[in-house]
């Protein structure tokens, strides 16, 4: 019993991790309507951050995401500001990147419908 308690724990903890992933990515592409995928880099090194202060230093993973959610805010902050200060960031949210990636989309559509 303890075995499917614990596995169902874990299915409902691995869903919700998706669940928030697709609510970010949705966030996203429907305020900006760009997509962006570099969110998931940010939930795979908070996945990998919280692994190593529970596995290897031996903290609770609850007590972990004290350290963990700090973290990734700060990583995802410092990167934005780094963007917009090199003028990355105008250039990805620009009117011309947005119908460049329109196109990339229809042509990517087209050539789906073709096979």
């Amino acid at each position: 019993m303890a075995k499917f308690l614990q596995a169902v724990t874990d299915g409902i903890l691995g869903g919700a991790v998706y669940a928030l992933m697709a609510a970010g990515l949705t966030l996203i592409f429907g305020v900006m309507d760009i997509i962006n995928i570099a969110q998931g880099v940010l939930v795979v090194l908070a996945a990998y951050l919280s692994y190593v202060l529970s596995v290897h230093l031996h903290i609770d993973p609850l007590l972990g995401l004290l350290i963990t959610v700090p973290a990734m805010f700060v990583l995802g902050k410092d990167g934005r500001v780094r963007a917009t200060h090199a003028g990355y960031a105008s250039k990805a949210t620009g009117p011309y990147f947005v119908q460049e990636q329109k196109e990339f989309l229809a042509e990517l559509d087209r050539l789906l419908a073709e096979k």
